[in-house]
């Protein structure tokens, strides 16, 4: 496991958003040890449907975001996005701070009256980051 150089500036960051975020107590979206357990579960079960739905990476961070927040609240939403990118800053894939920024518009879909069901998580997030662009 290596840790990118270029990388720890962002990893100290994130751990530190998410050590605040889990430092609150009140959040129904989480479990009682403030960990995000529904978003990590919905992120595991829709992840496959969510990559049938488009290509593009940010894409995918909107719409994964989006139905998390459907399901499971912003809390999971943003703390499953940070943490996505903590192990990518381990060595495990490609850290991008433009990752959670797709990651916090699709939070941000997902909150809007106007998604009712996963299906406008896809057609909303393919507004902002057409699925097959790149």
């Amino acid at each position: 496991m290596k840790l990118f150089a270029n990388s720890k500036p962002l990893l100290l960051i994130l751990a530190a958003i998410l050590l605040a975020g889990a430092a609150c107590s009140a959040r129904a979206e989480t479990d009682a040890a403030g960990l995000p357990i529904c978003g990590y579960i919905v992120a595991k079960k829709r992840k496959s449907e969510v990559v049938r739905q488009g290509t593009y990476d940010k894409f995918r961070h909107c719409a994964a975001s989006c139905v998390i927040t459907r399901a499971c609240g912003p809390a999971d939403s943003v703390e499953i996005g940070i943490l996505k990118e903590i192990y990518d800053a381990l060595g495990f894939g490609d850290p991008d701070i433009e990752d959670l920024r797709a990651d916090i518009e699709g939070t941000q879909i997902g909150l809007s009256r106007d998604v009712k069901k996963r299906a406008d998580c896809y057609v909303a997030c393919d507004r902002v980051y057409p699925k097959h662009s790149k």
